[in-house]
């Protein structure tokens, strides 16, 4: 099956996560709870799925420092996330908005990573290129 549909999958699914809960209305809110946990789930499902993909992706010799810009960026997406919710006050459907938006073009970006399933993986920069 490789990696690259159950990733983007896992971020569509996500992304859909978020979204749904808004457009149930407020008397059904326990499948509200339930489809927004779902998404949570999804999302941390999707994060592990990338994160392994991540290490495959780089080559050998540049494996530690790309992960490392990599974890670096996901704690600046964690660190800003706080914030987005800020704009609630702008307009309410607005962070959901965004969040969902977001992670629907993660979604569309993973089409472009290349498929590592029973390929040699990349041991030189040489490799890659």
């Amino acid at each position: 099956m490789g990696r690259t549909k159950p990733s983007l999958s896992l971020i569509g699914y996500a992304a859909s996560g978020g979204r749904i809960p808004r457009l149930l209305c407020a008397d059904l809110w326990h499948l509200r709870i339930v489809v927004a946990i779902l998404g949570k789930g999804l999302s941390e499902a999707a994060f592990t799925t990338v994160f392994l993909y991540t290490t495959e992706l780089y080559p050998t010799v540049v494996r530690q420092n790309g992960l490392g810009y990599t974890s670096f960026m996901s704690r600046l997406g964690v660190s800003v996330a706080p914030l987005i919710l800020m704009l609630e006050d702008v307009w309410t459907p607005l962070p959901q908005i965004i969040i969902c938006s977001v992670a629907s073009v993660c979604g569309l970006v993973a089409l472009l990573l290349p498929e590592t399933l029973k390929e040699r993986l990349p041991e030189t920069i040489q490799d890659v290129e």
